[in-house]
């Protein structure tokens, strides 16, 4: 069976939609109900190279002949039936959305007083529900629809509307203005993009301002900007971690994750550059996050995040956060990212317990293609192992230089998908070990000598995993001048 958006979507859903989705169907549907049962024996990673479709058609039809248009109209329906279904769990779960879609439909059928009537109810969602990135957008969506719409009981907006319109309006722009900028700058340091921030005109600066003081979303926004754009003291990074933390309640799901996306960003290019200092606040940060203040066990959680997290937890040793995590939240992975994340973290979790032998076995299944942030971690997962494990005597020398050349080759067709500065980093890390390997393979009267002078050369310069790499360096280096 190829890939198609019915696997796509079923490797989305959750073990409890599943389960939901299937008592639907038994009620409803029972053929769609026949083919999800027959499918769900490869869940969750539905490989397509897996499944037969002659076999799904027999358990769906039972004794029908094939008929490959049959099998394709019923997997269509069933598509179309989990799209309903989770349109609908959107709109139970998002009130406004439900409103706005009723509002709509009352306009368009000219019933002016239910219109206003559900409006109402809008405005009182939006009084009662805490603030978000899309809070501000509502409130503009919602004035102009009450002025404008044709269900509305006047002709046009009054003078008070049009300057209420402007404000918030005017709001809304350096909202997402600042947004944009913030992304822009804290993808800086990671992708090779060509966008720049756009700057503020005088009155967007002013009202940037004016709502900083009274909006505690603008104020938080503005000091990440600050935070991204300018260079600022470790403690302003700590100010804001706690201002966050206390304002949380506050605000909205989805601004709060984009908010802390935000946060770990930031440290973990601060602890690239060699400032392992953040990694204990921001594996700190993240614990609280997981504790049942940000993120839902209901709700599909990113893997890059999720990797994200686990590194920081291994890296800062802190195994409270691994079993968090993964206990928590590993079922909420994407399904076709599920099986790959979780090799991922075992690999990383063998690699700094010094399992060399079982990282690069973990990280060589990794083998998911078109995805570069899952290829780049590879790699690096791979070329530190290796080199370990010669240092063990575990492989030769031809097997090292082997996989350095494999990493440069990597980073090097990927280049123009790269920031320049951080592909420099990767390649400074293939530059320094093979550096390192062809001082080892020298005379035992040199290698001390010429290591040390790698050794600080490389305390000045920026590379990926610089202070395990300098630690590796050191070892070896108090090896060579031992008697």
């Amino acid at each position: 069976m190829r890939d198609s958006n019915l696997l796509r979507l079923l490797r989305s859903l959750s073990p409890t939609q599943l389960n939901s989705l299937r008592r639907f169907l038994s009620r409803n549907y029972p053929v769609q109900n026949q083919l999800l049962q027959a499918l769900q024996k490869y869940k969750p990673d539905f490989p397509p190279s897996e499944i037969d479709e002659q076999k799904i058609f027999q358990a769906t039809f039972k004794t029908q002949a094939f008929n490959a248009q049959k099998l394709n109209a019923c997997k269509y329906k069933l598509k179309s039936i989990i799209e309903d279904r989770l349109v609908m769990d959107e709109l139970h779960d998002n009130p406004l959305i439900y409103q706005y879609v009723l509002s709509q439909t009352m306009a368009s059928h000219q019933q002016p007083e239910l219109f206003h009537e559900t409006n109402q109810k809008i405005q009182t969602l939006l009084e009662a529900s805490p603030i978000g990135l899309d809070h501000y957008w509502w409130e503009l969506r919602q004035l102009i629809y009450m002025e404008y719409s044709p269900a509305t009981l006047g002709h046009s907006p009054d003078e008070h509307a049009q300057h209420q319109l402007l404000e918030i309006l005017e709001k809304n722009s350096v909202l997402w203005k600042l947004l944009f900028n913030i992304e822009v700058l804290s993808k800086g340091n990671y992708s090779n993009d060509t966008l720049t921030e756009i700057p503020f005109t005088k009155r967007e600066a002013l009202r940037l301002e004016l709502v900083s003081q009274t909006e505690p979303v603008f104020k938080l926004l503005n000091q990440l900007f600050l935070l991204f754009k300018t260079v600022q003291p470790e403690s302003f990074f700590y100010d804001i971690v706690v201002y966050f933390k206390d304002l949380s309640y506050k605000v909205s799901f989805l601004a709060q994750v984009v908010i802390v996306r935000y946060i770990g960003n930031y440290a973990i290019n601060n602890y690239l550059q060699g400032k392992e200092e953040y990694l204990p606040a921001l594996a700190e940060f993240y614990e609280w996050a997981l504790d049942g203040h940000i993120f839902s066990t209901n709700k599909p959680f990113s893997h890059t995040l999720f990797l994200n997290i686990f590194l920081c937890a291994v890296l800062s040793e802190s195994e409270t956060l691994k079993r968090s995590l993964m206990a928590r939240f590993s079922n909420a992975l994407p399904g076709n990212y599920r099986a790959y994340t979780i090799l991922m973290c075992k690999a990383y979790d063998a690699f700094h317990s010094e399992a060399y032998d079982k990282a690069y076995h973990f990280v060589h299944e990794v083998r998911i293609k078109g995805d570069l942030n899952f290829g780049i971690r590879r790699q690096s997962i791979l070329l530190r192992s290796v080199l370990m494990l010669y240092l063990n005597d575990q492989v030769d020398v031809e097997d090292l230089l082997n996989r350095t050349r494999a990493y440069r080759t990597f980073f090097q067709r990927n280049a123009t998908h790269i920031k320049s500065s951080r592909i420099n980093l990767y390649l400074n890390l293939e530059y320094f070990i093979s550096r390192f390997v062809k001082i080892l393979l020298q005379p035992e009267l040199a290698e001390a000598q010429q290591l040390q002078k790698l050794i600080l050369e490389l305390e000045q310069e920026a590379c990926l995993a610089k202070p395990w790499l300098l630690r590796t360096l050191q070892s070896e280096y108090v090896k060579l001048i031992s008697p």
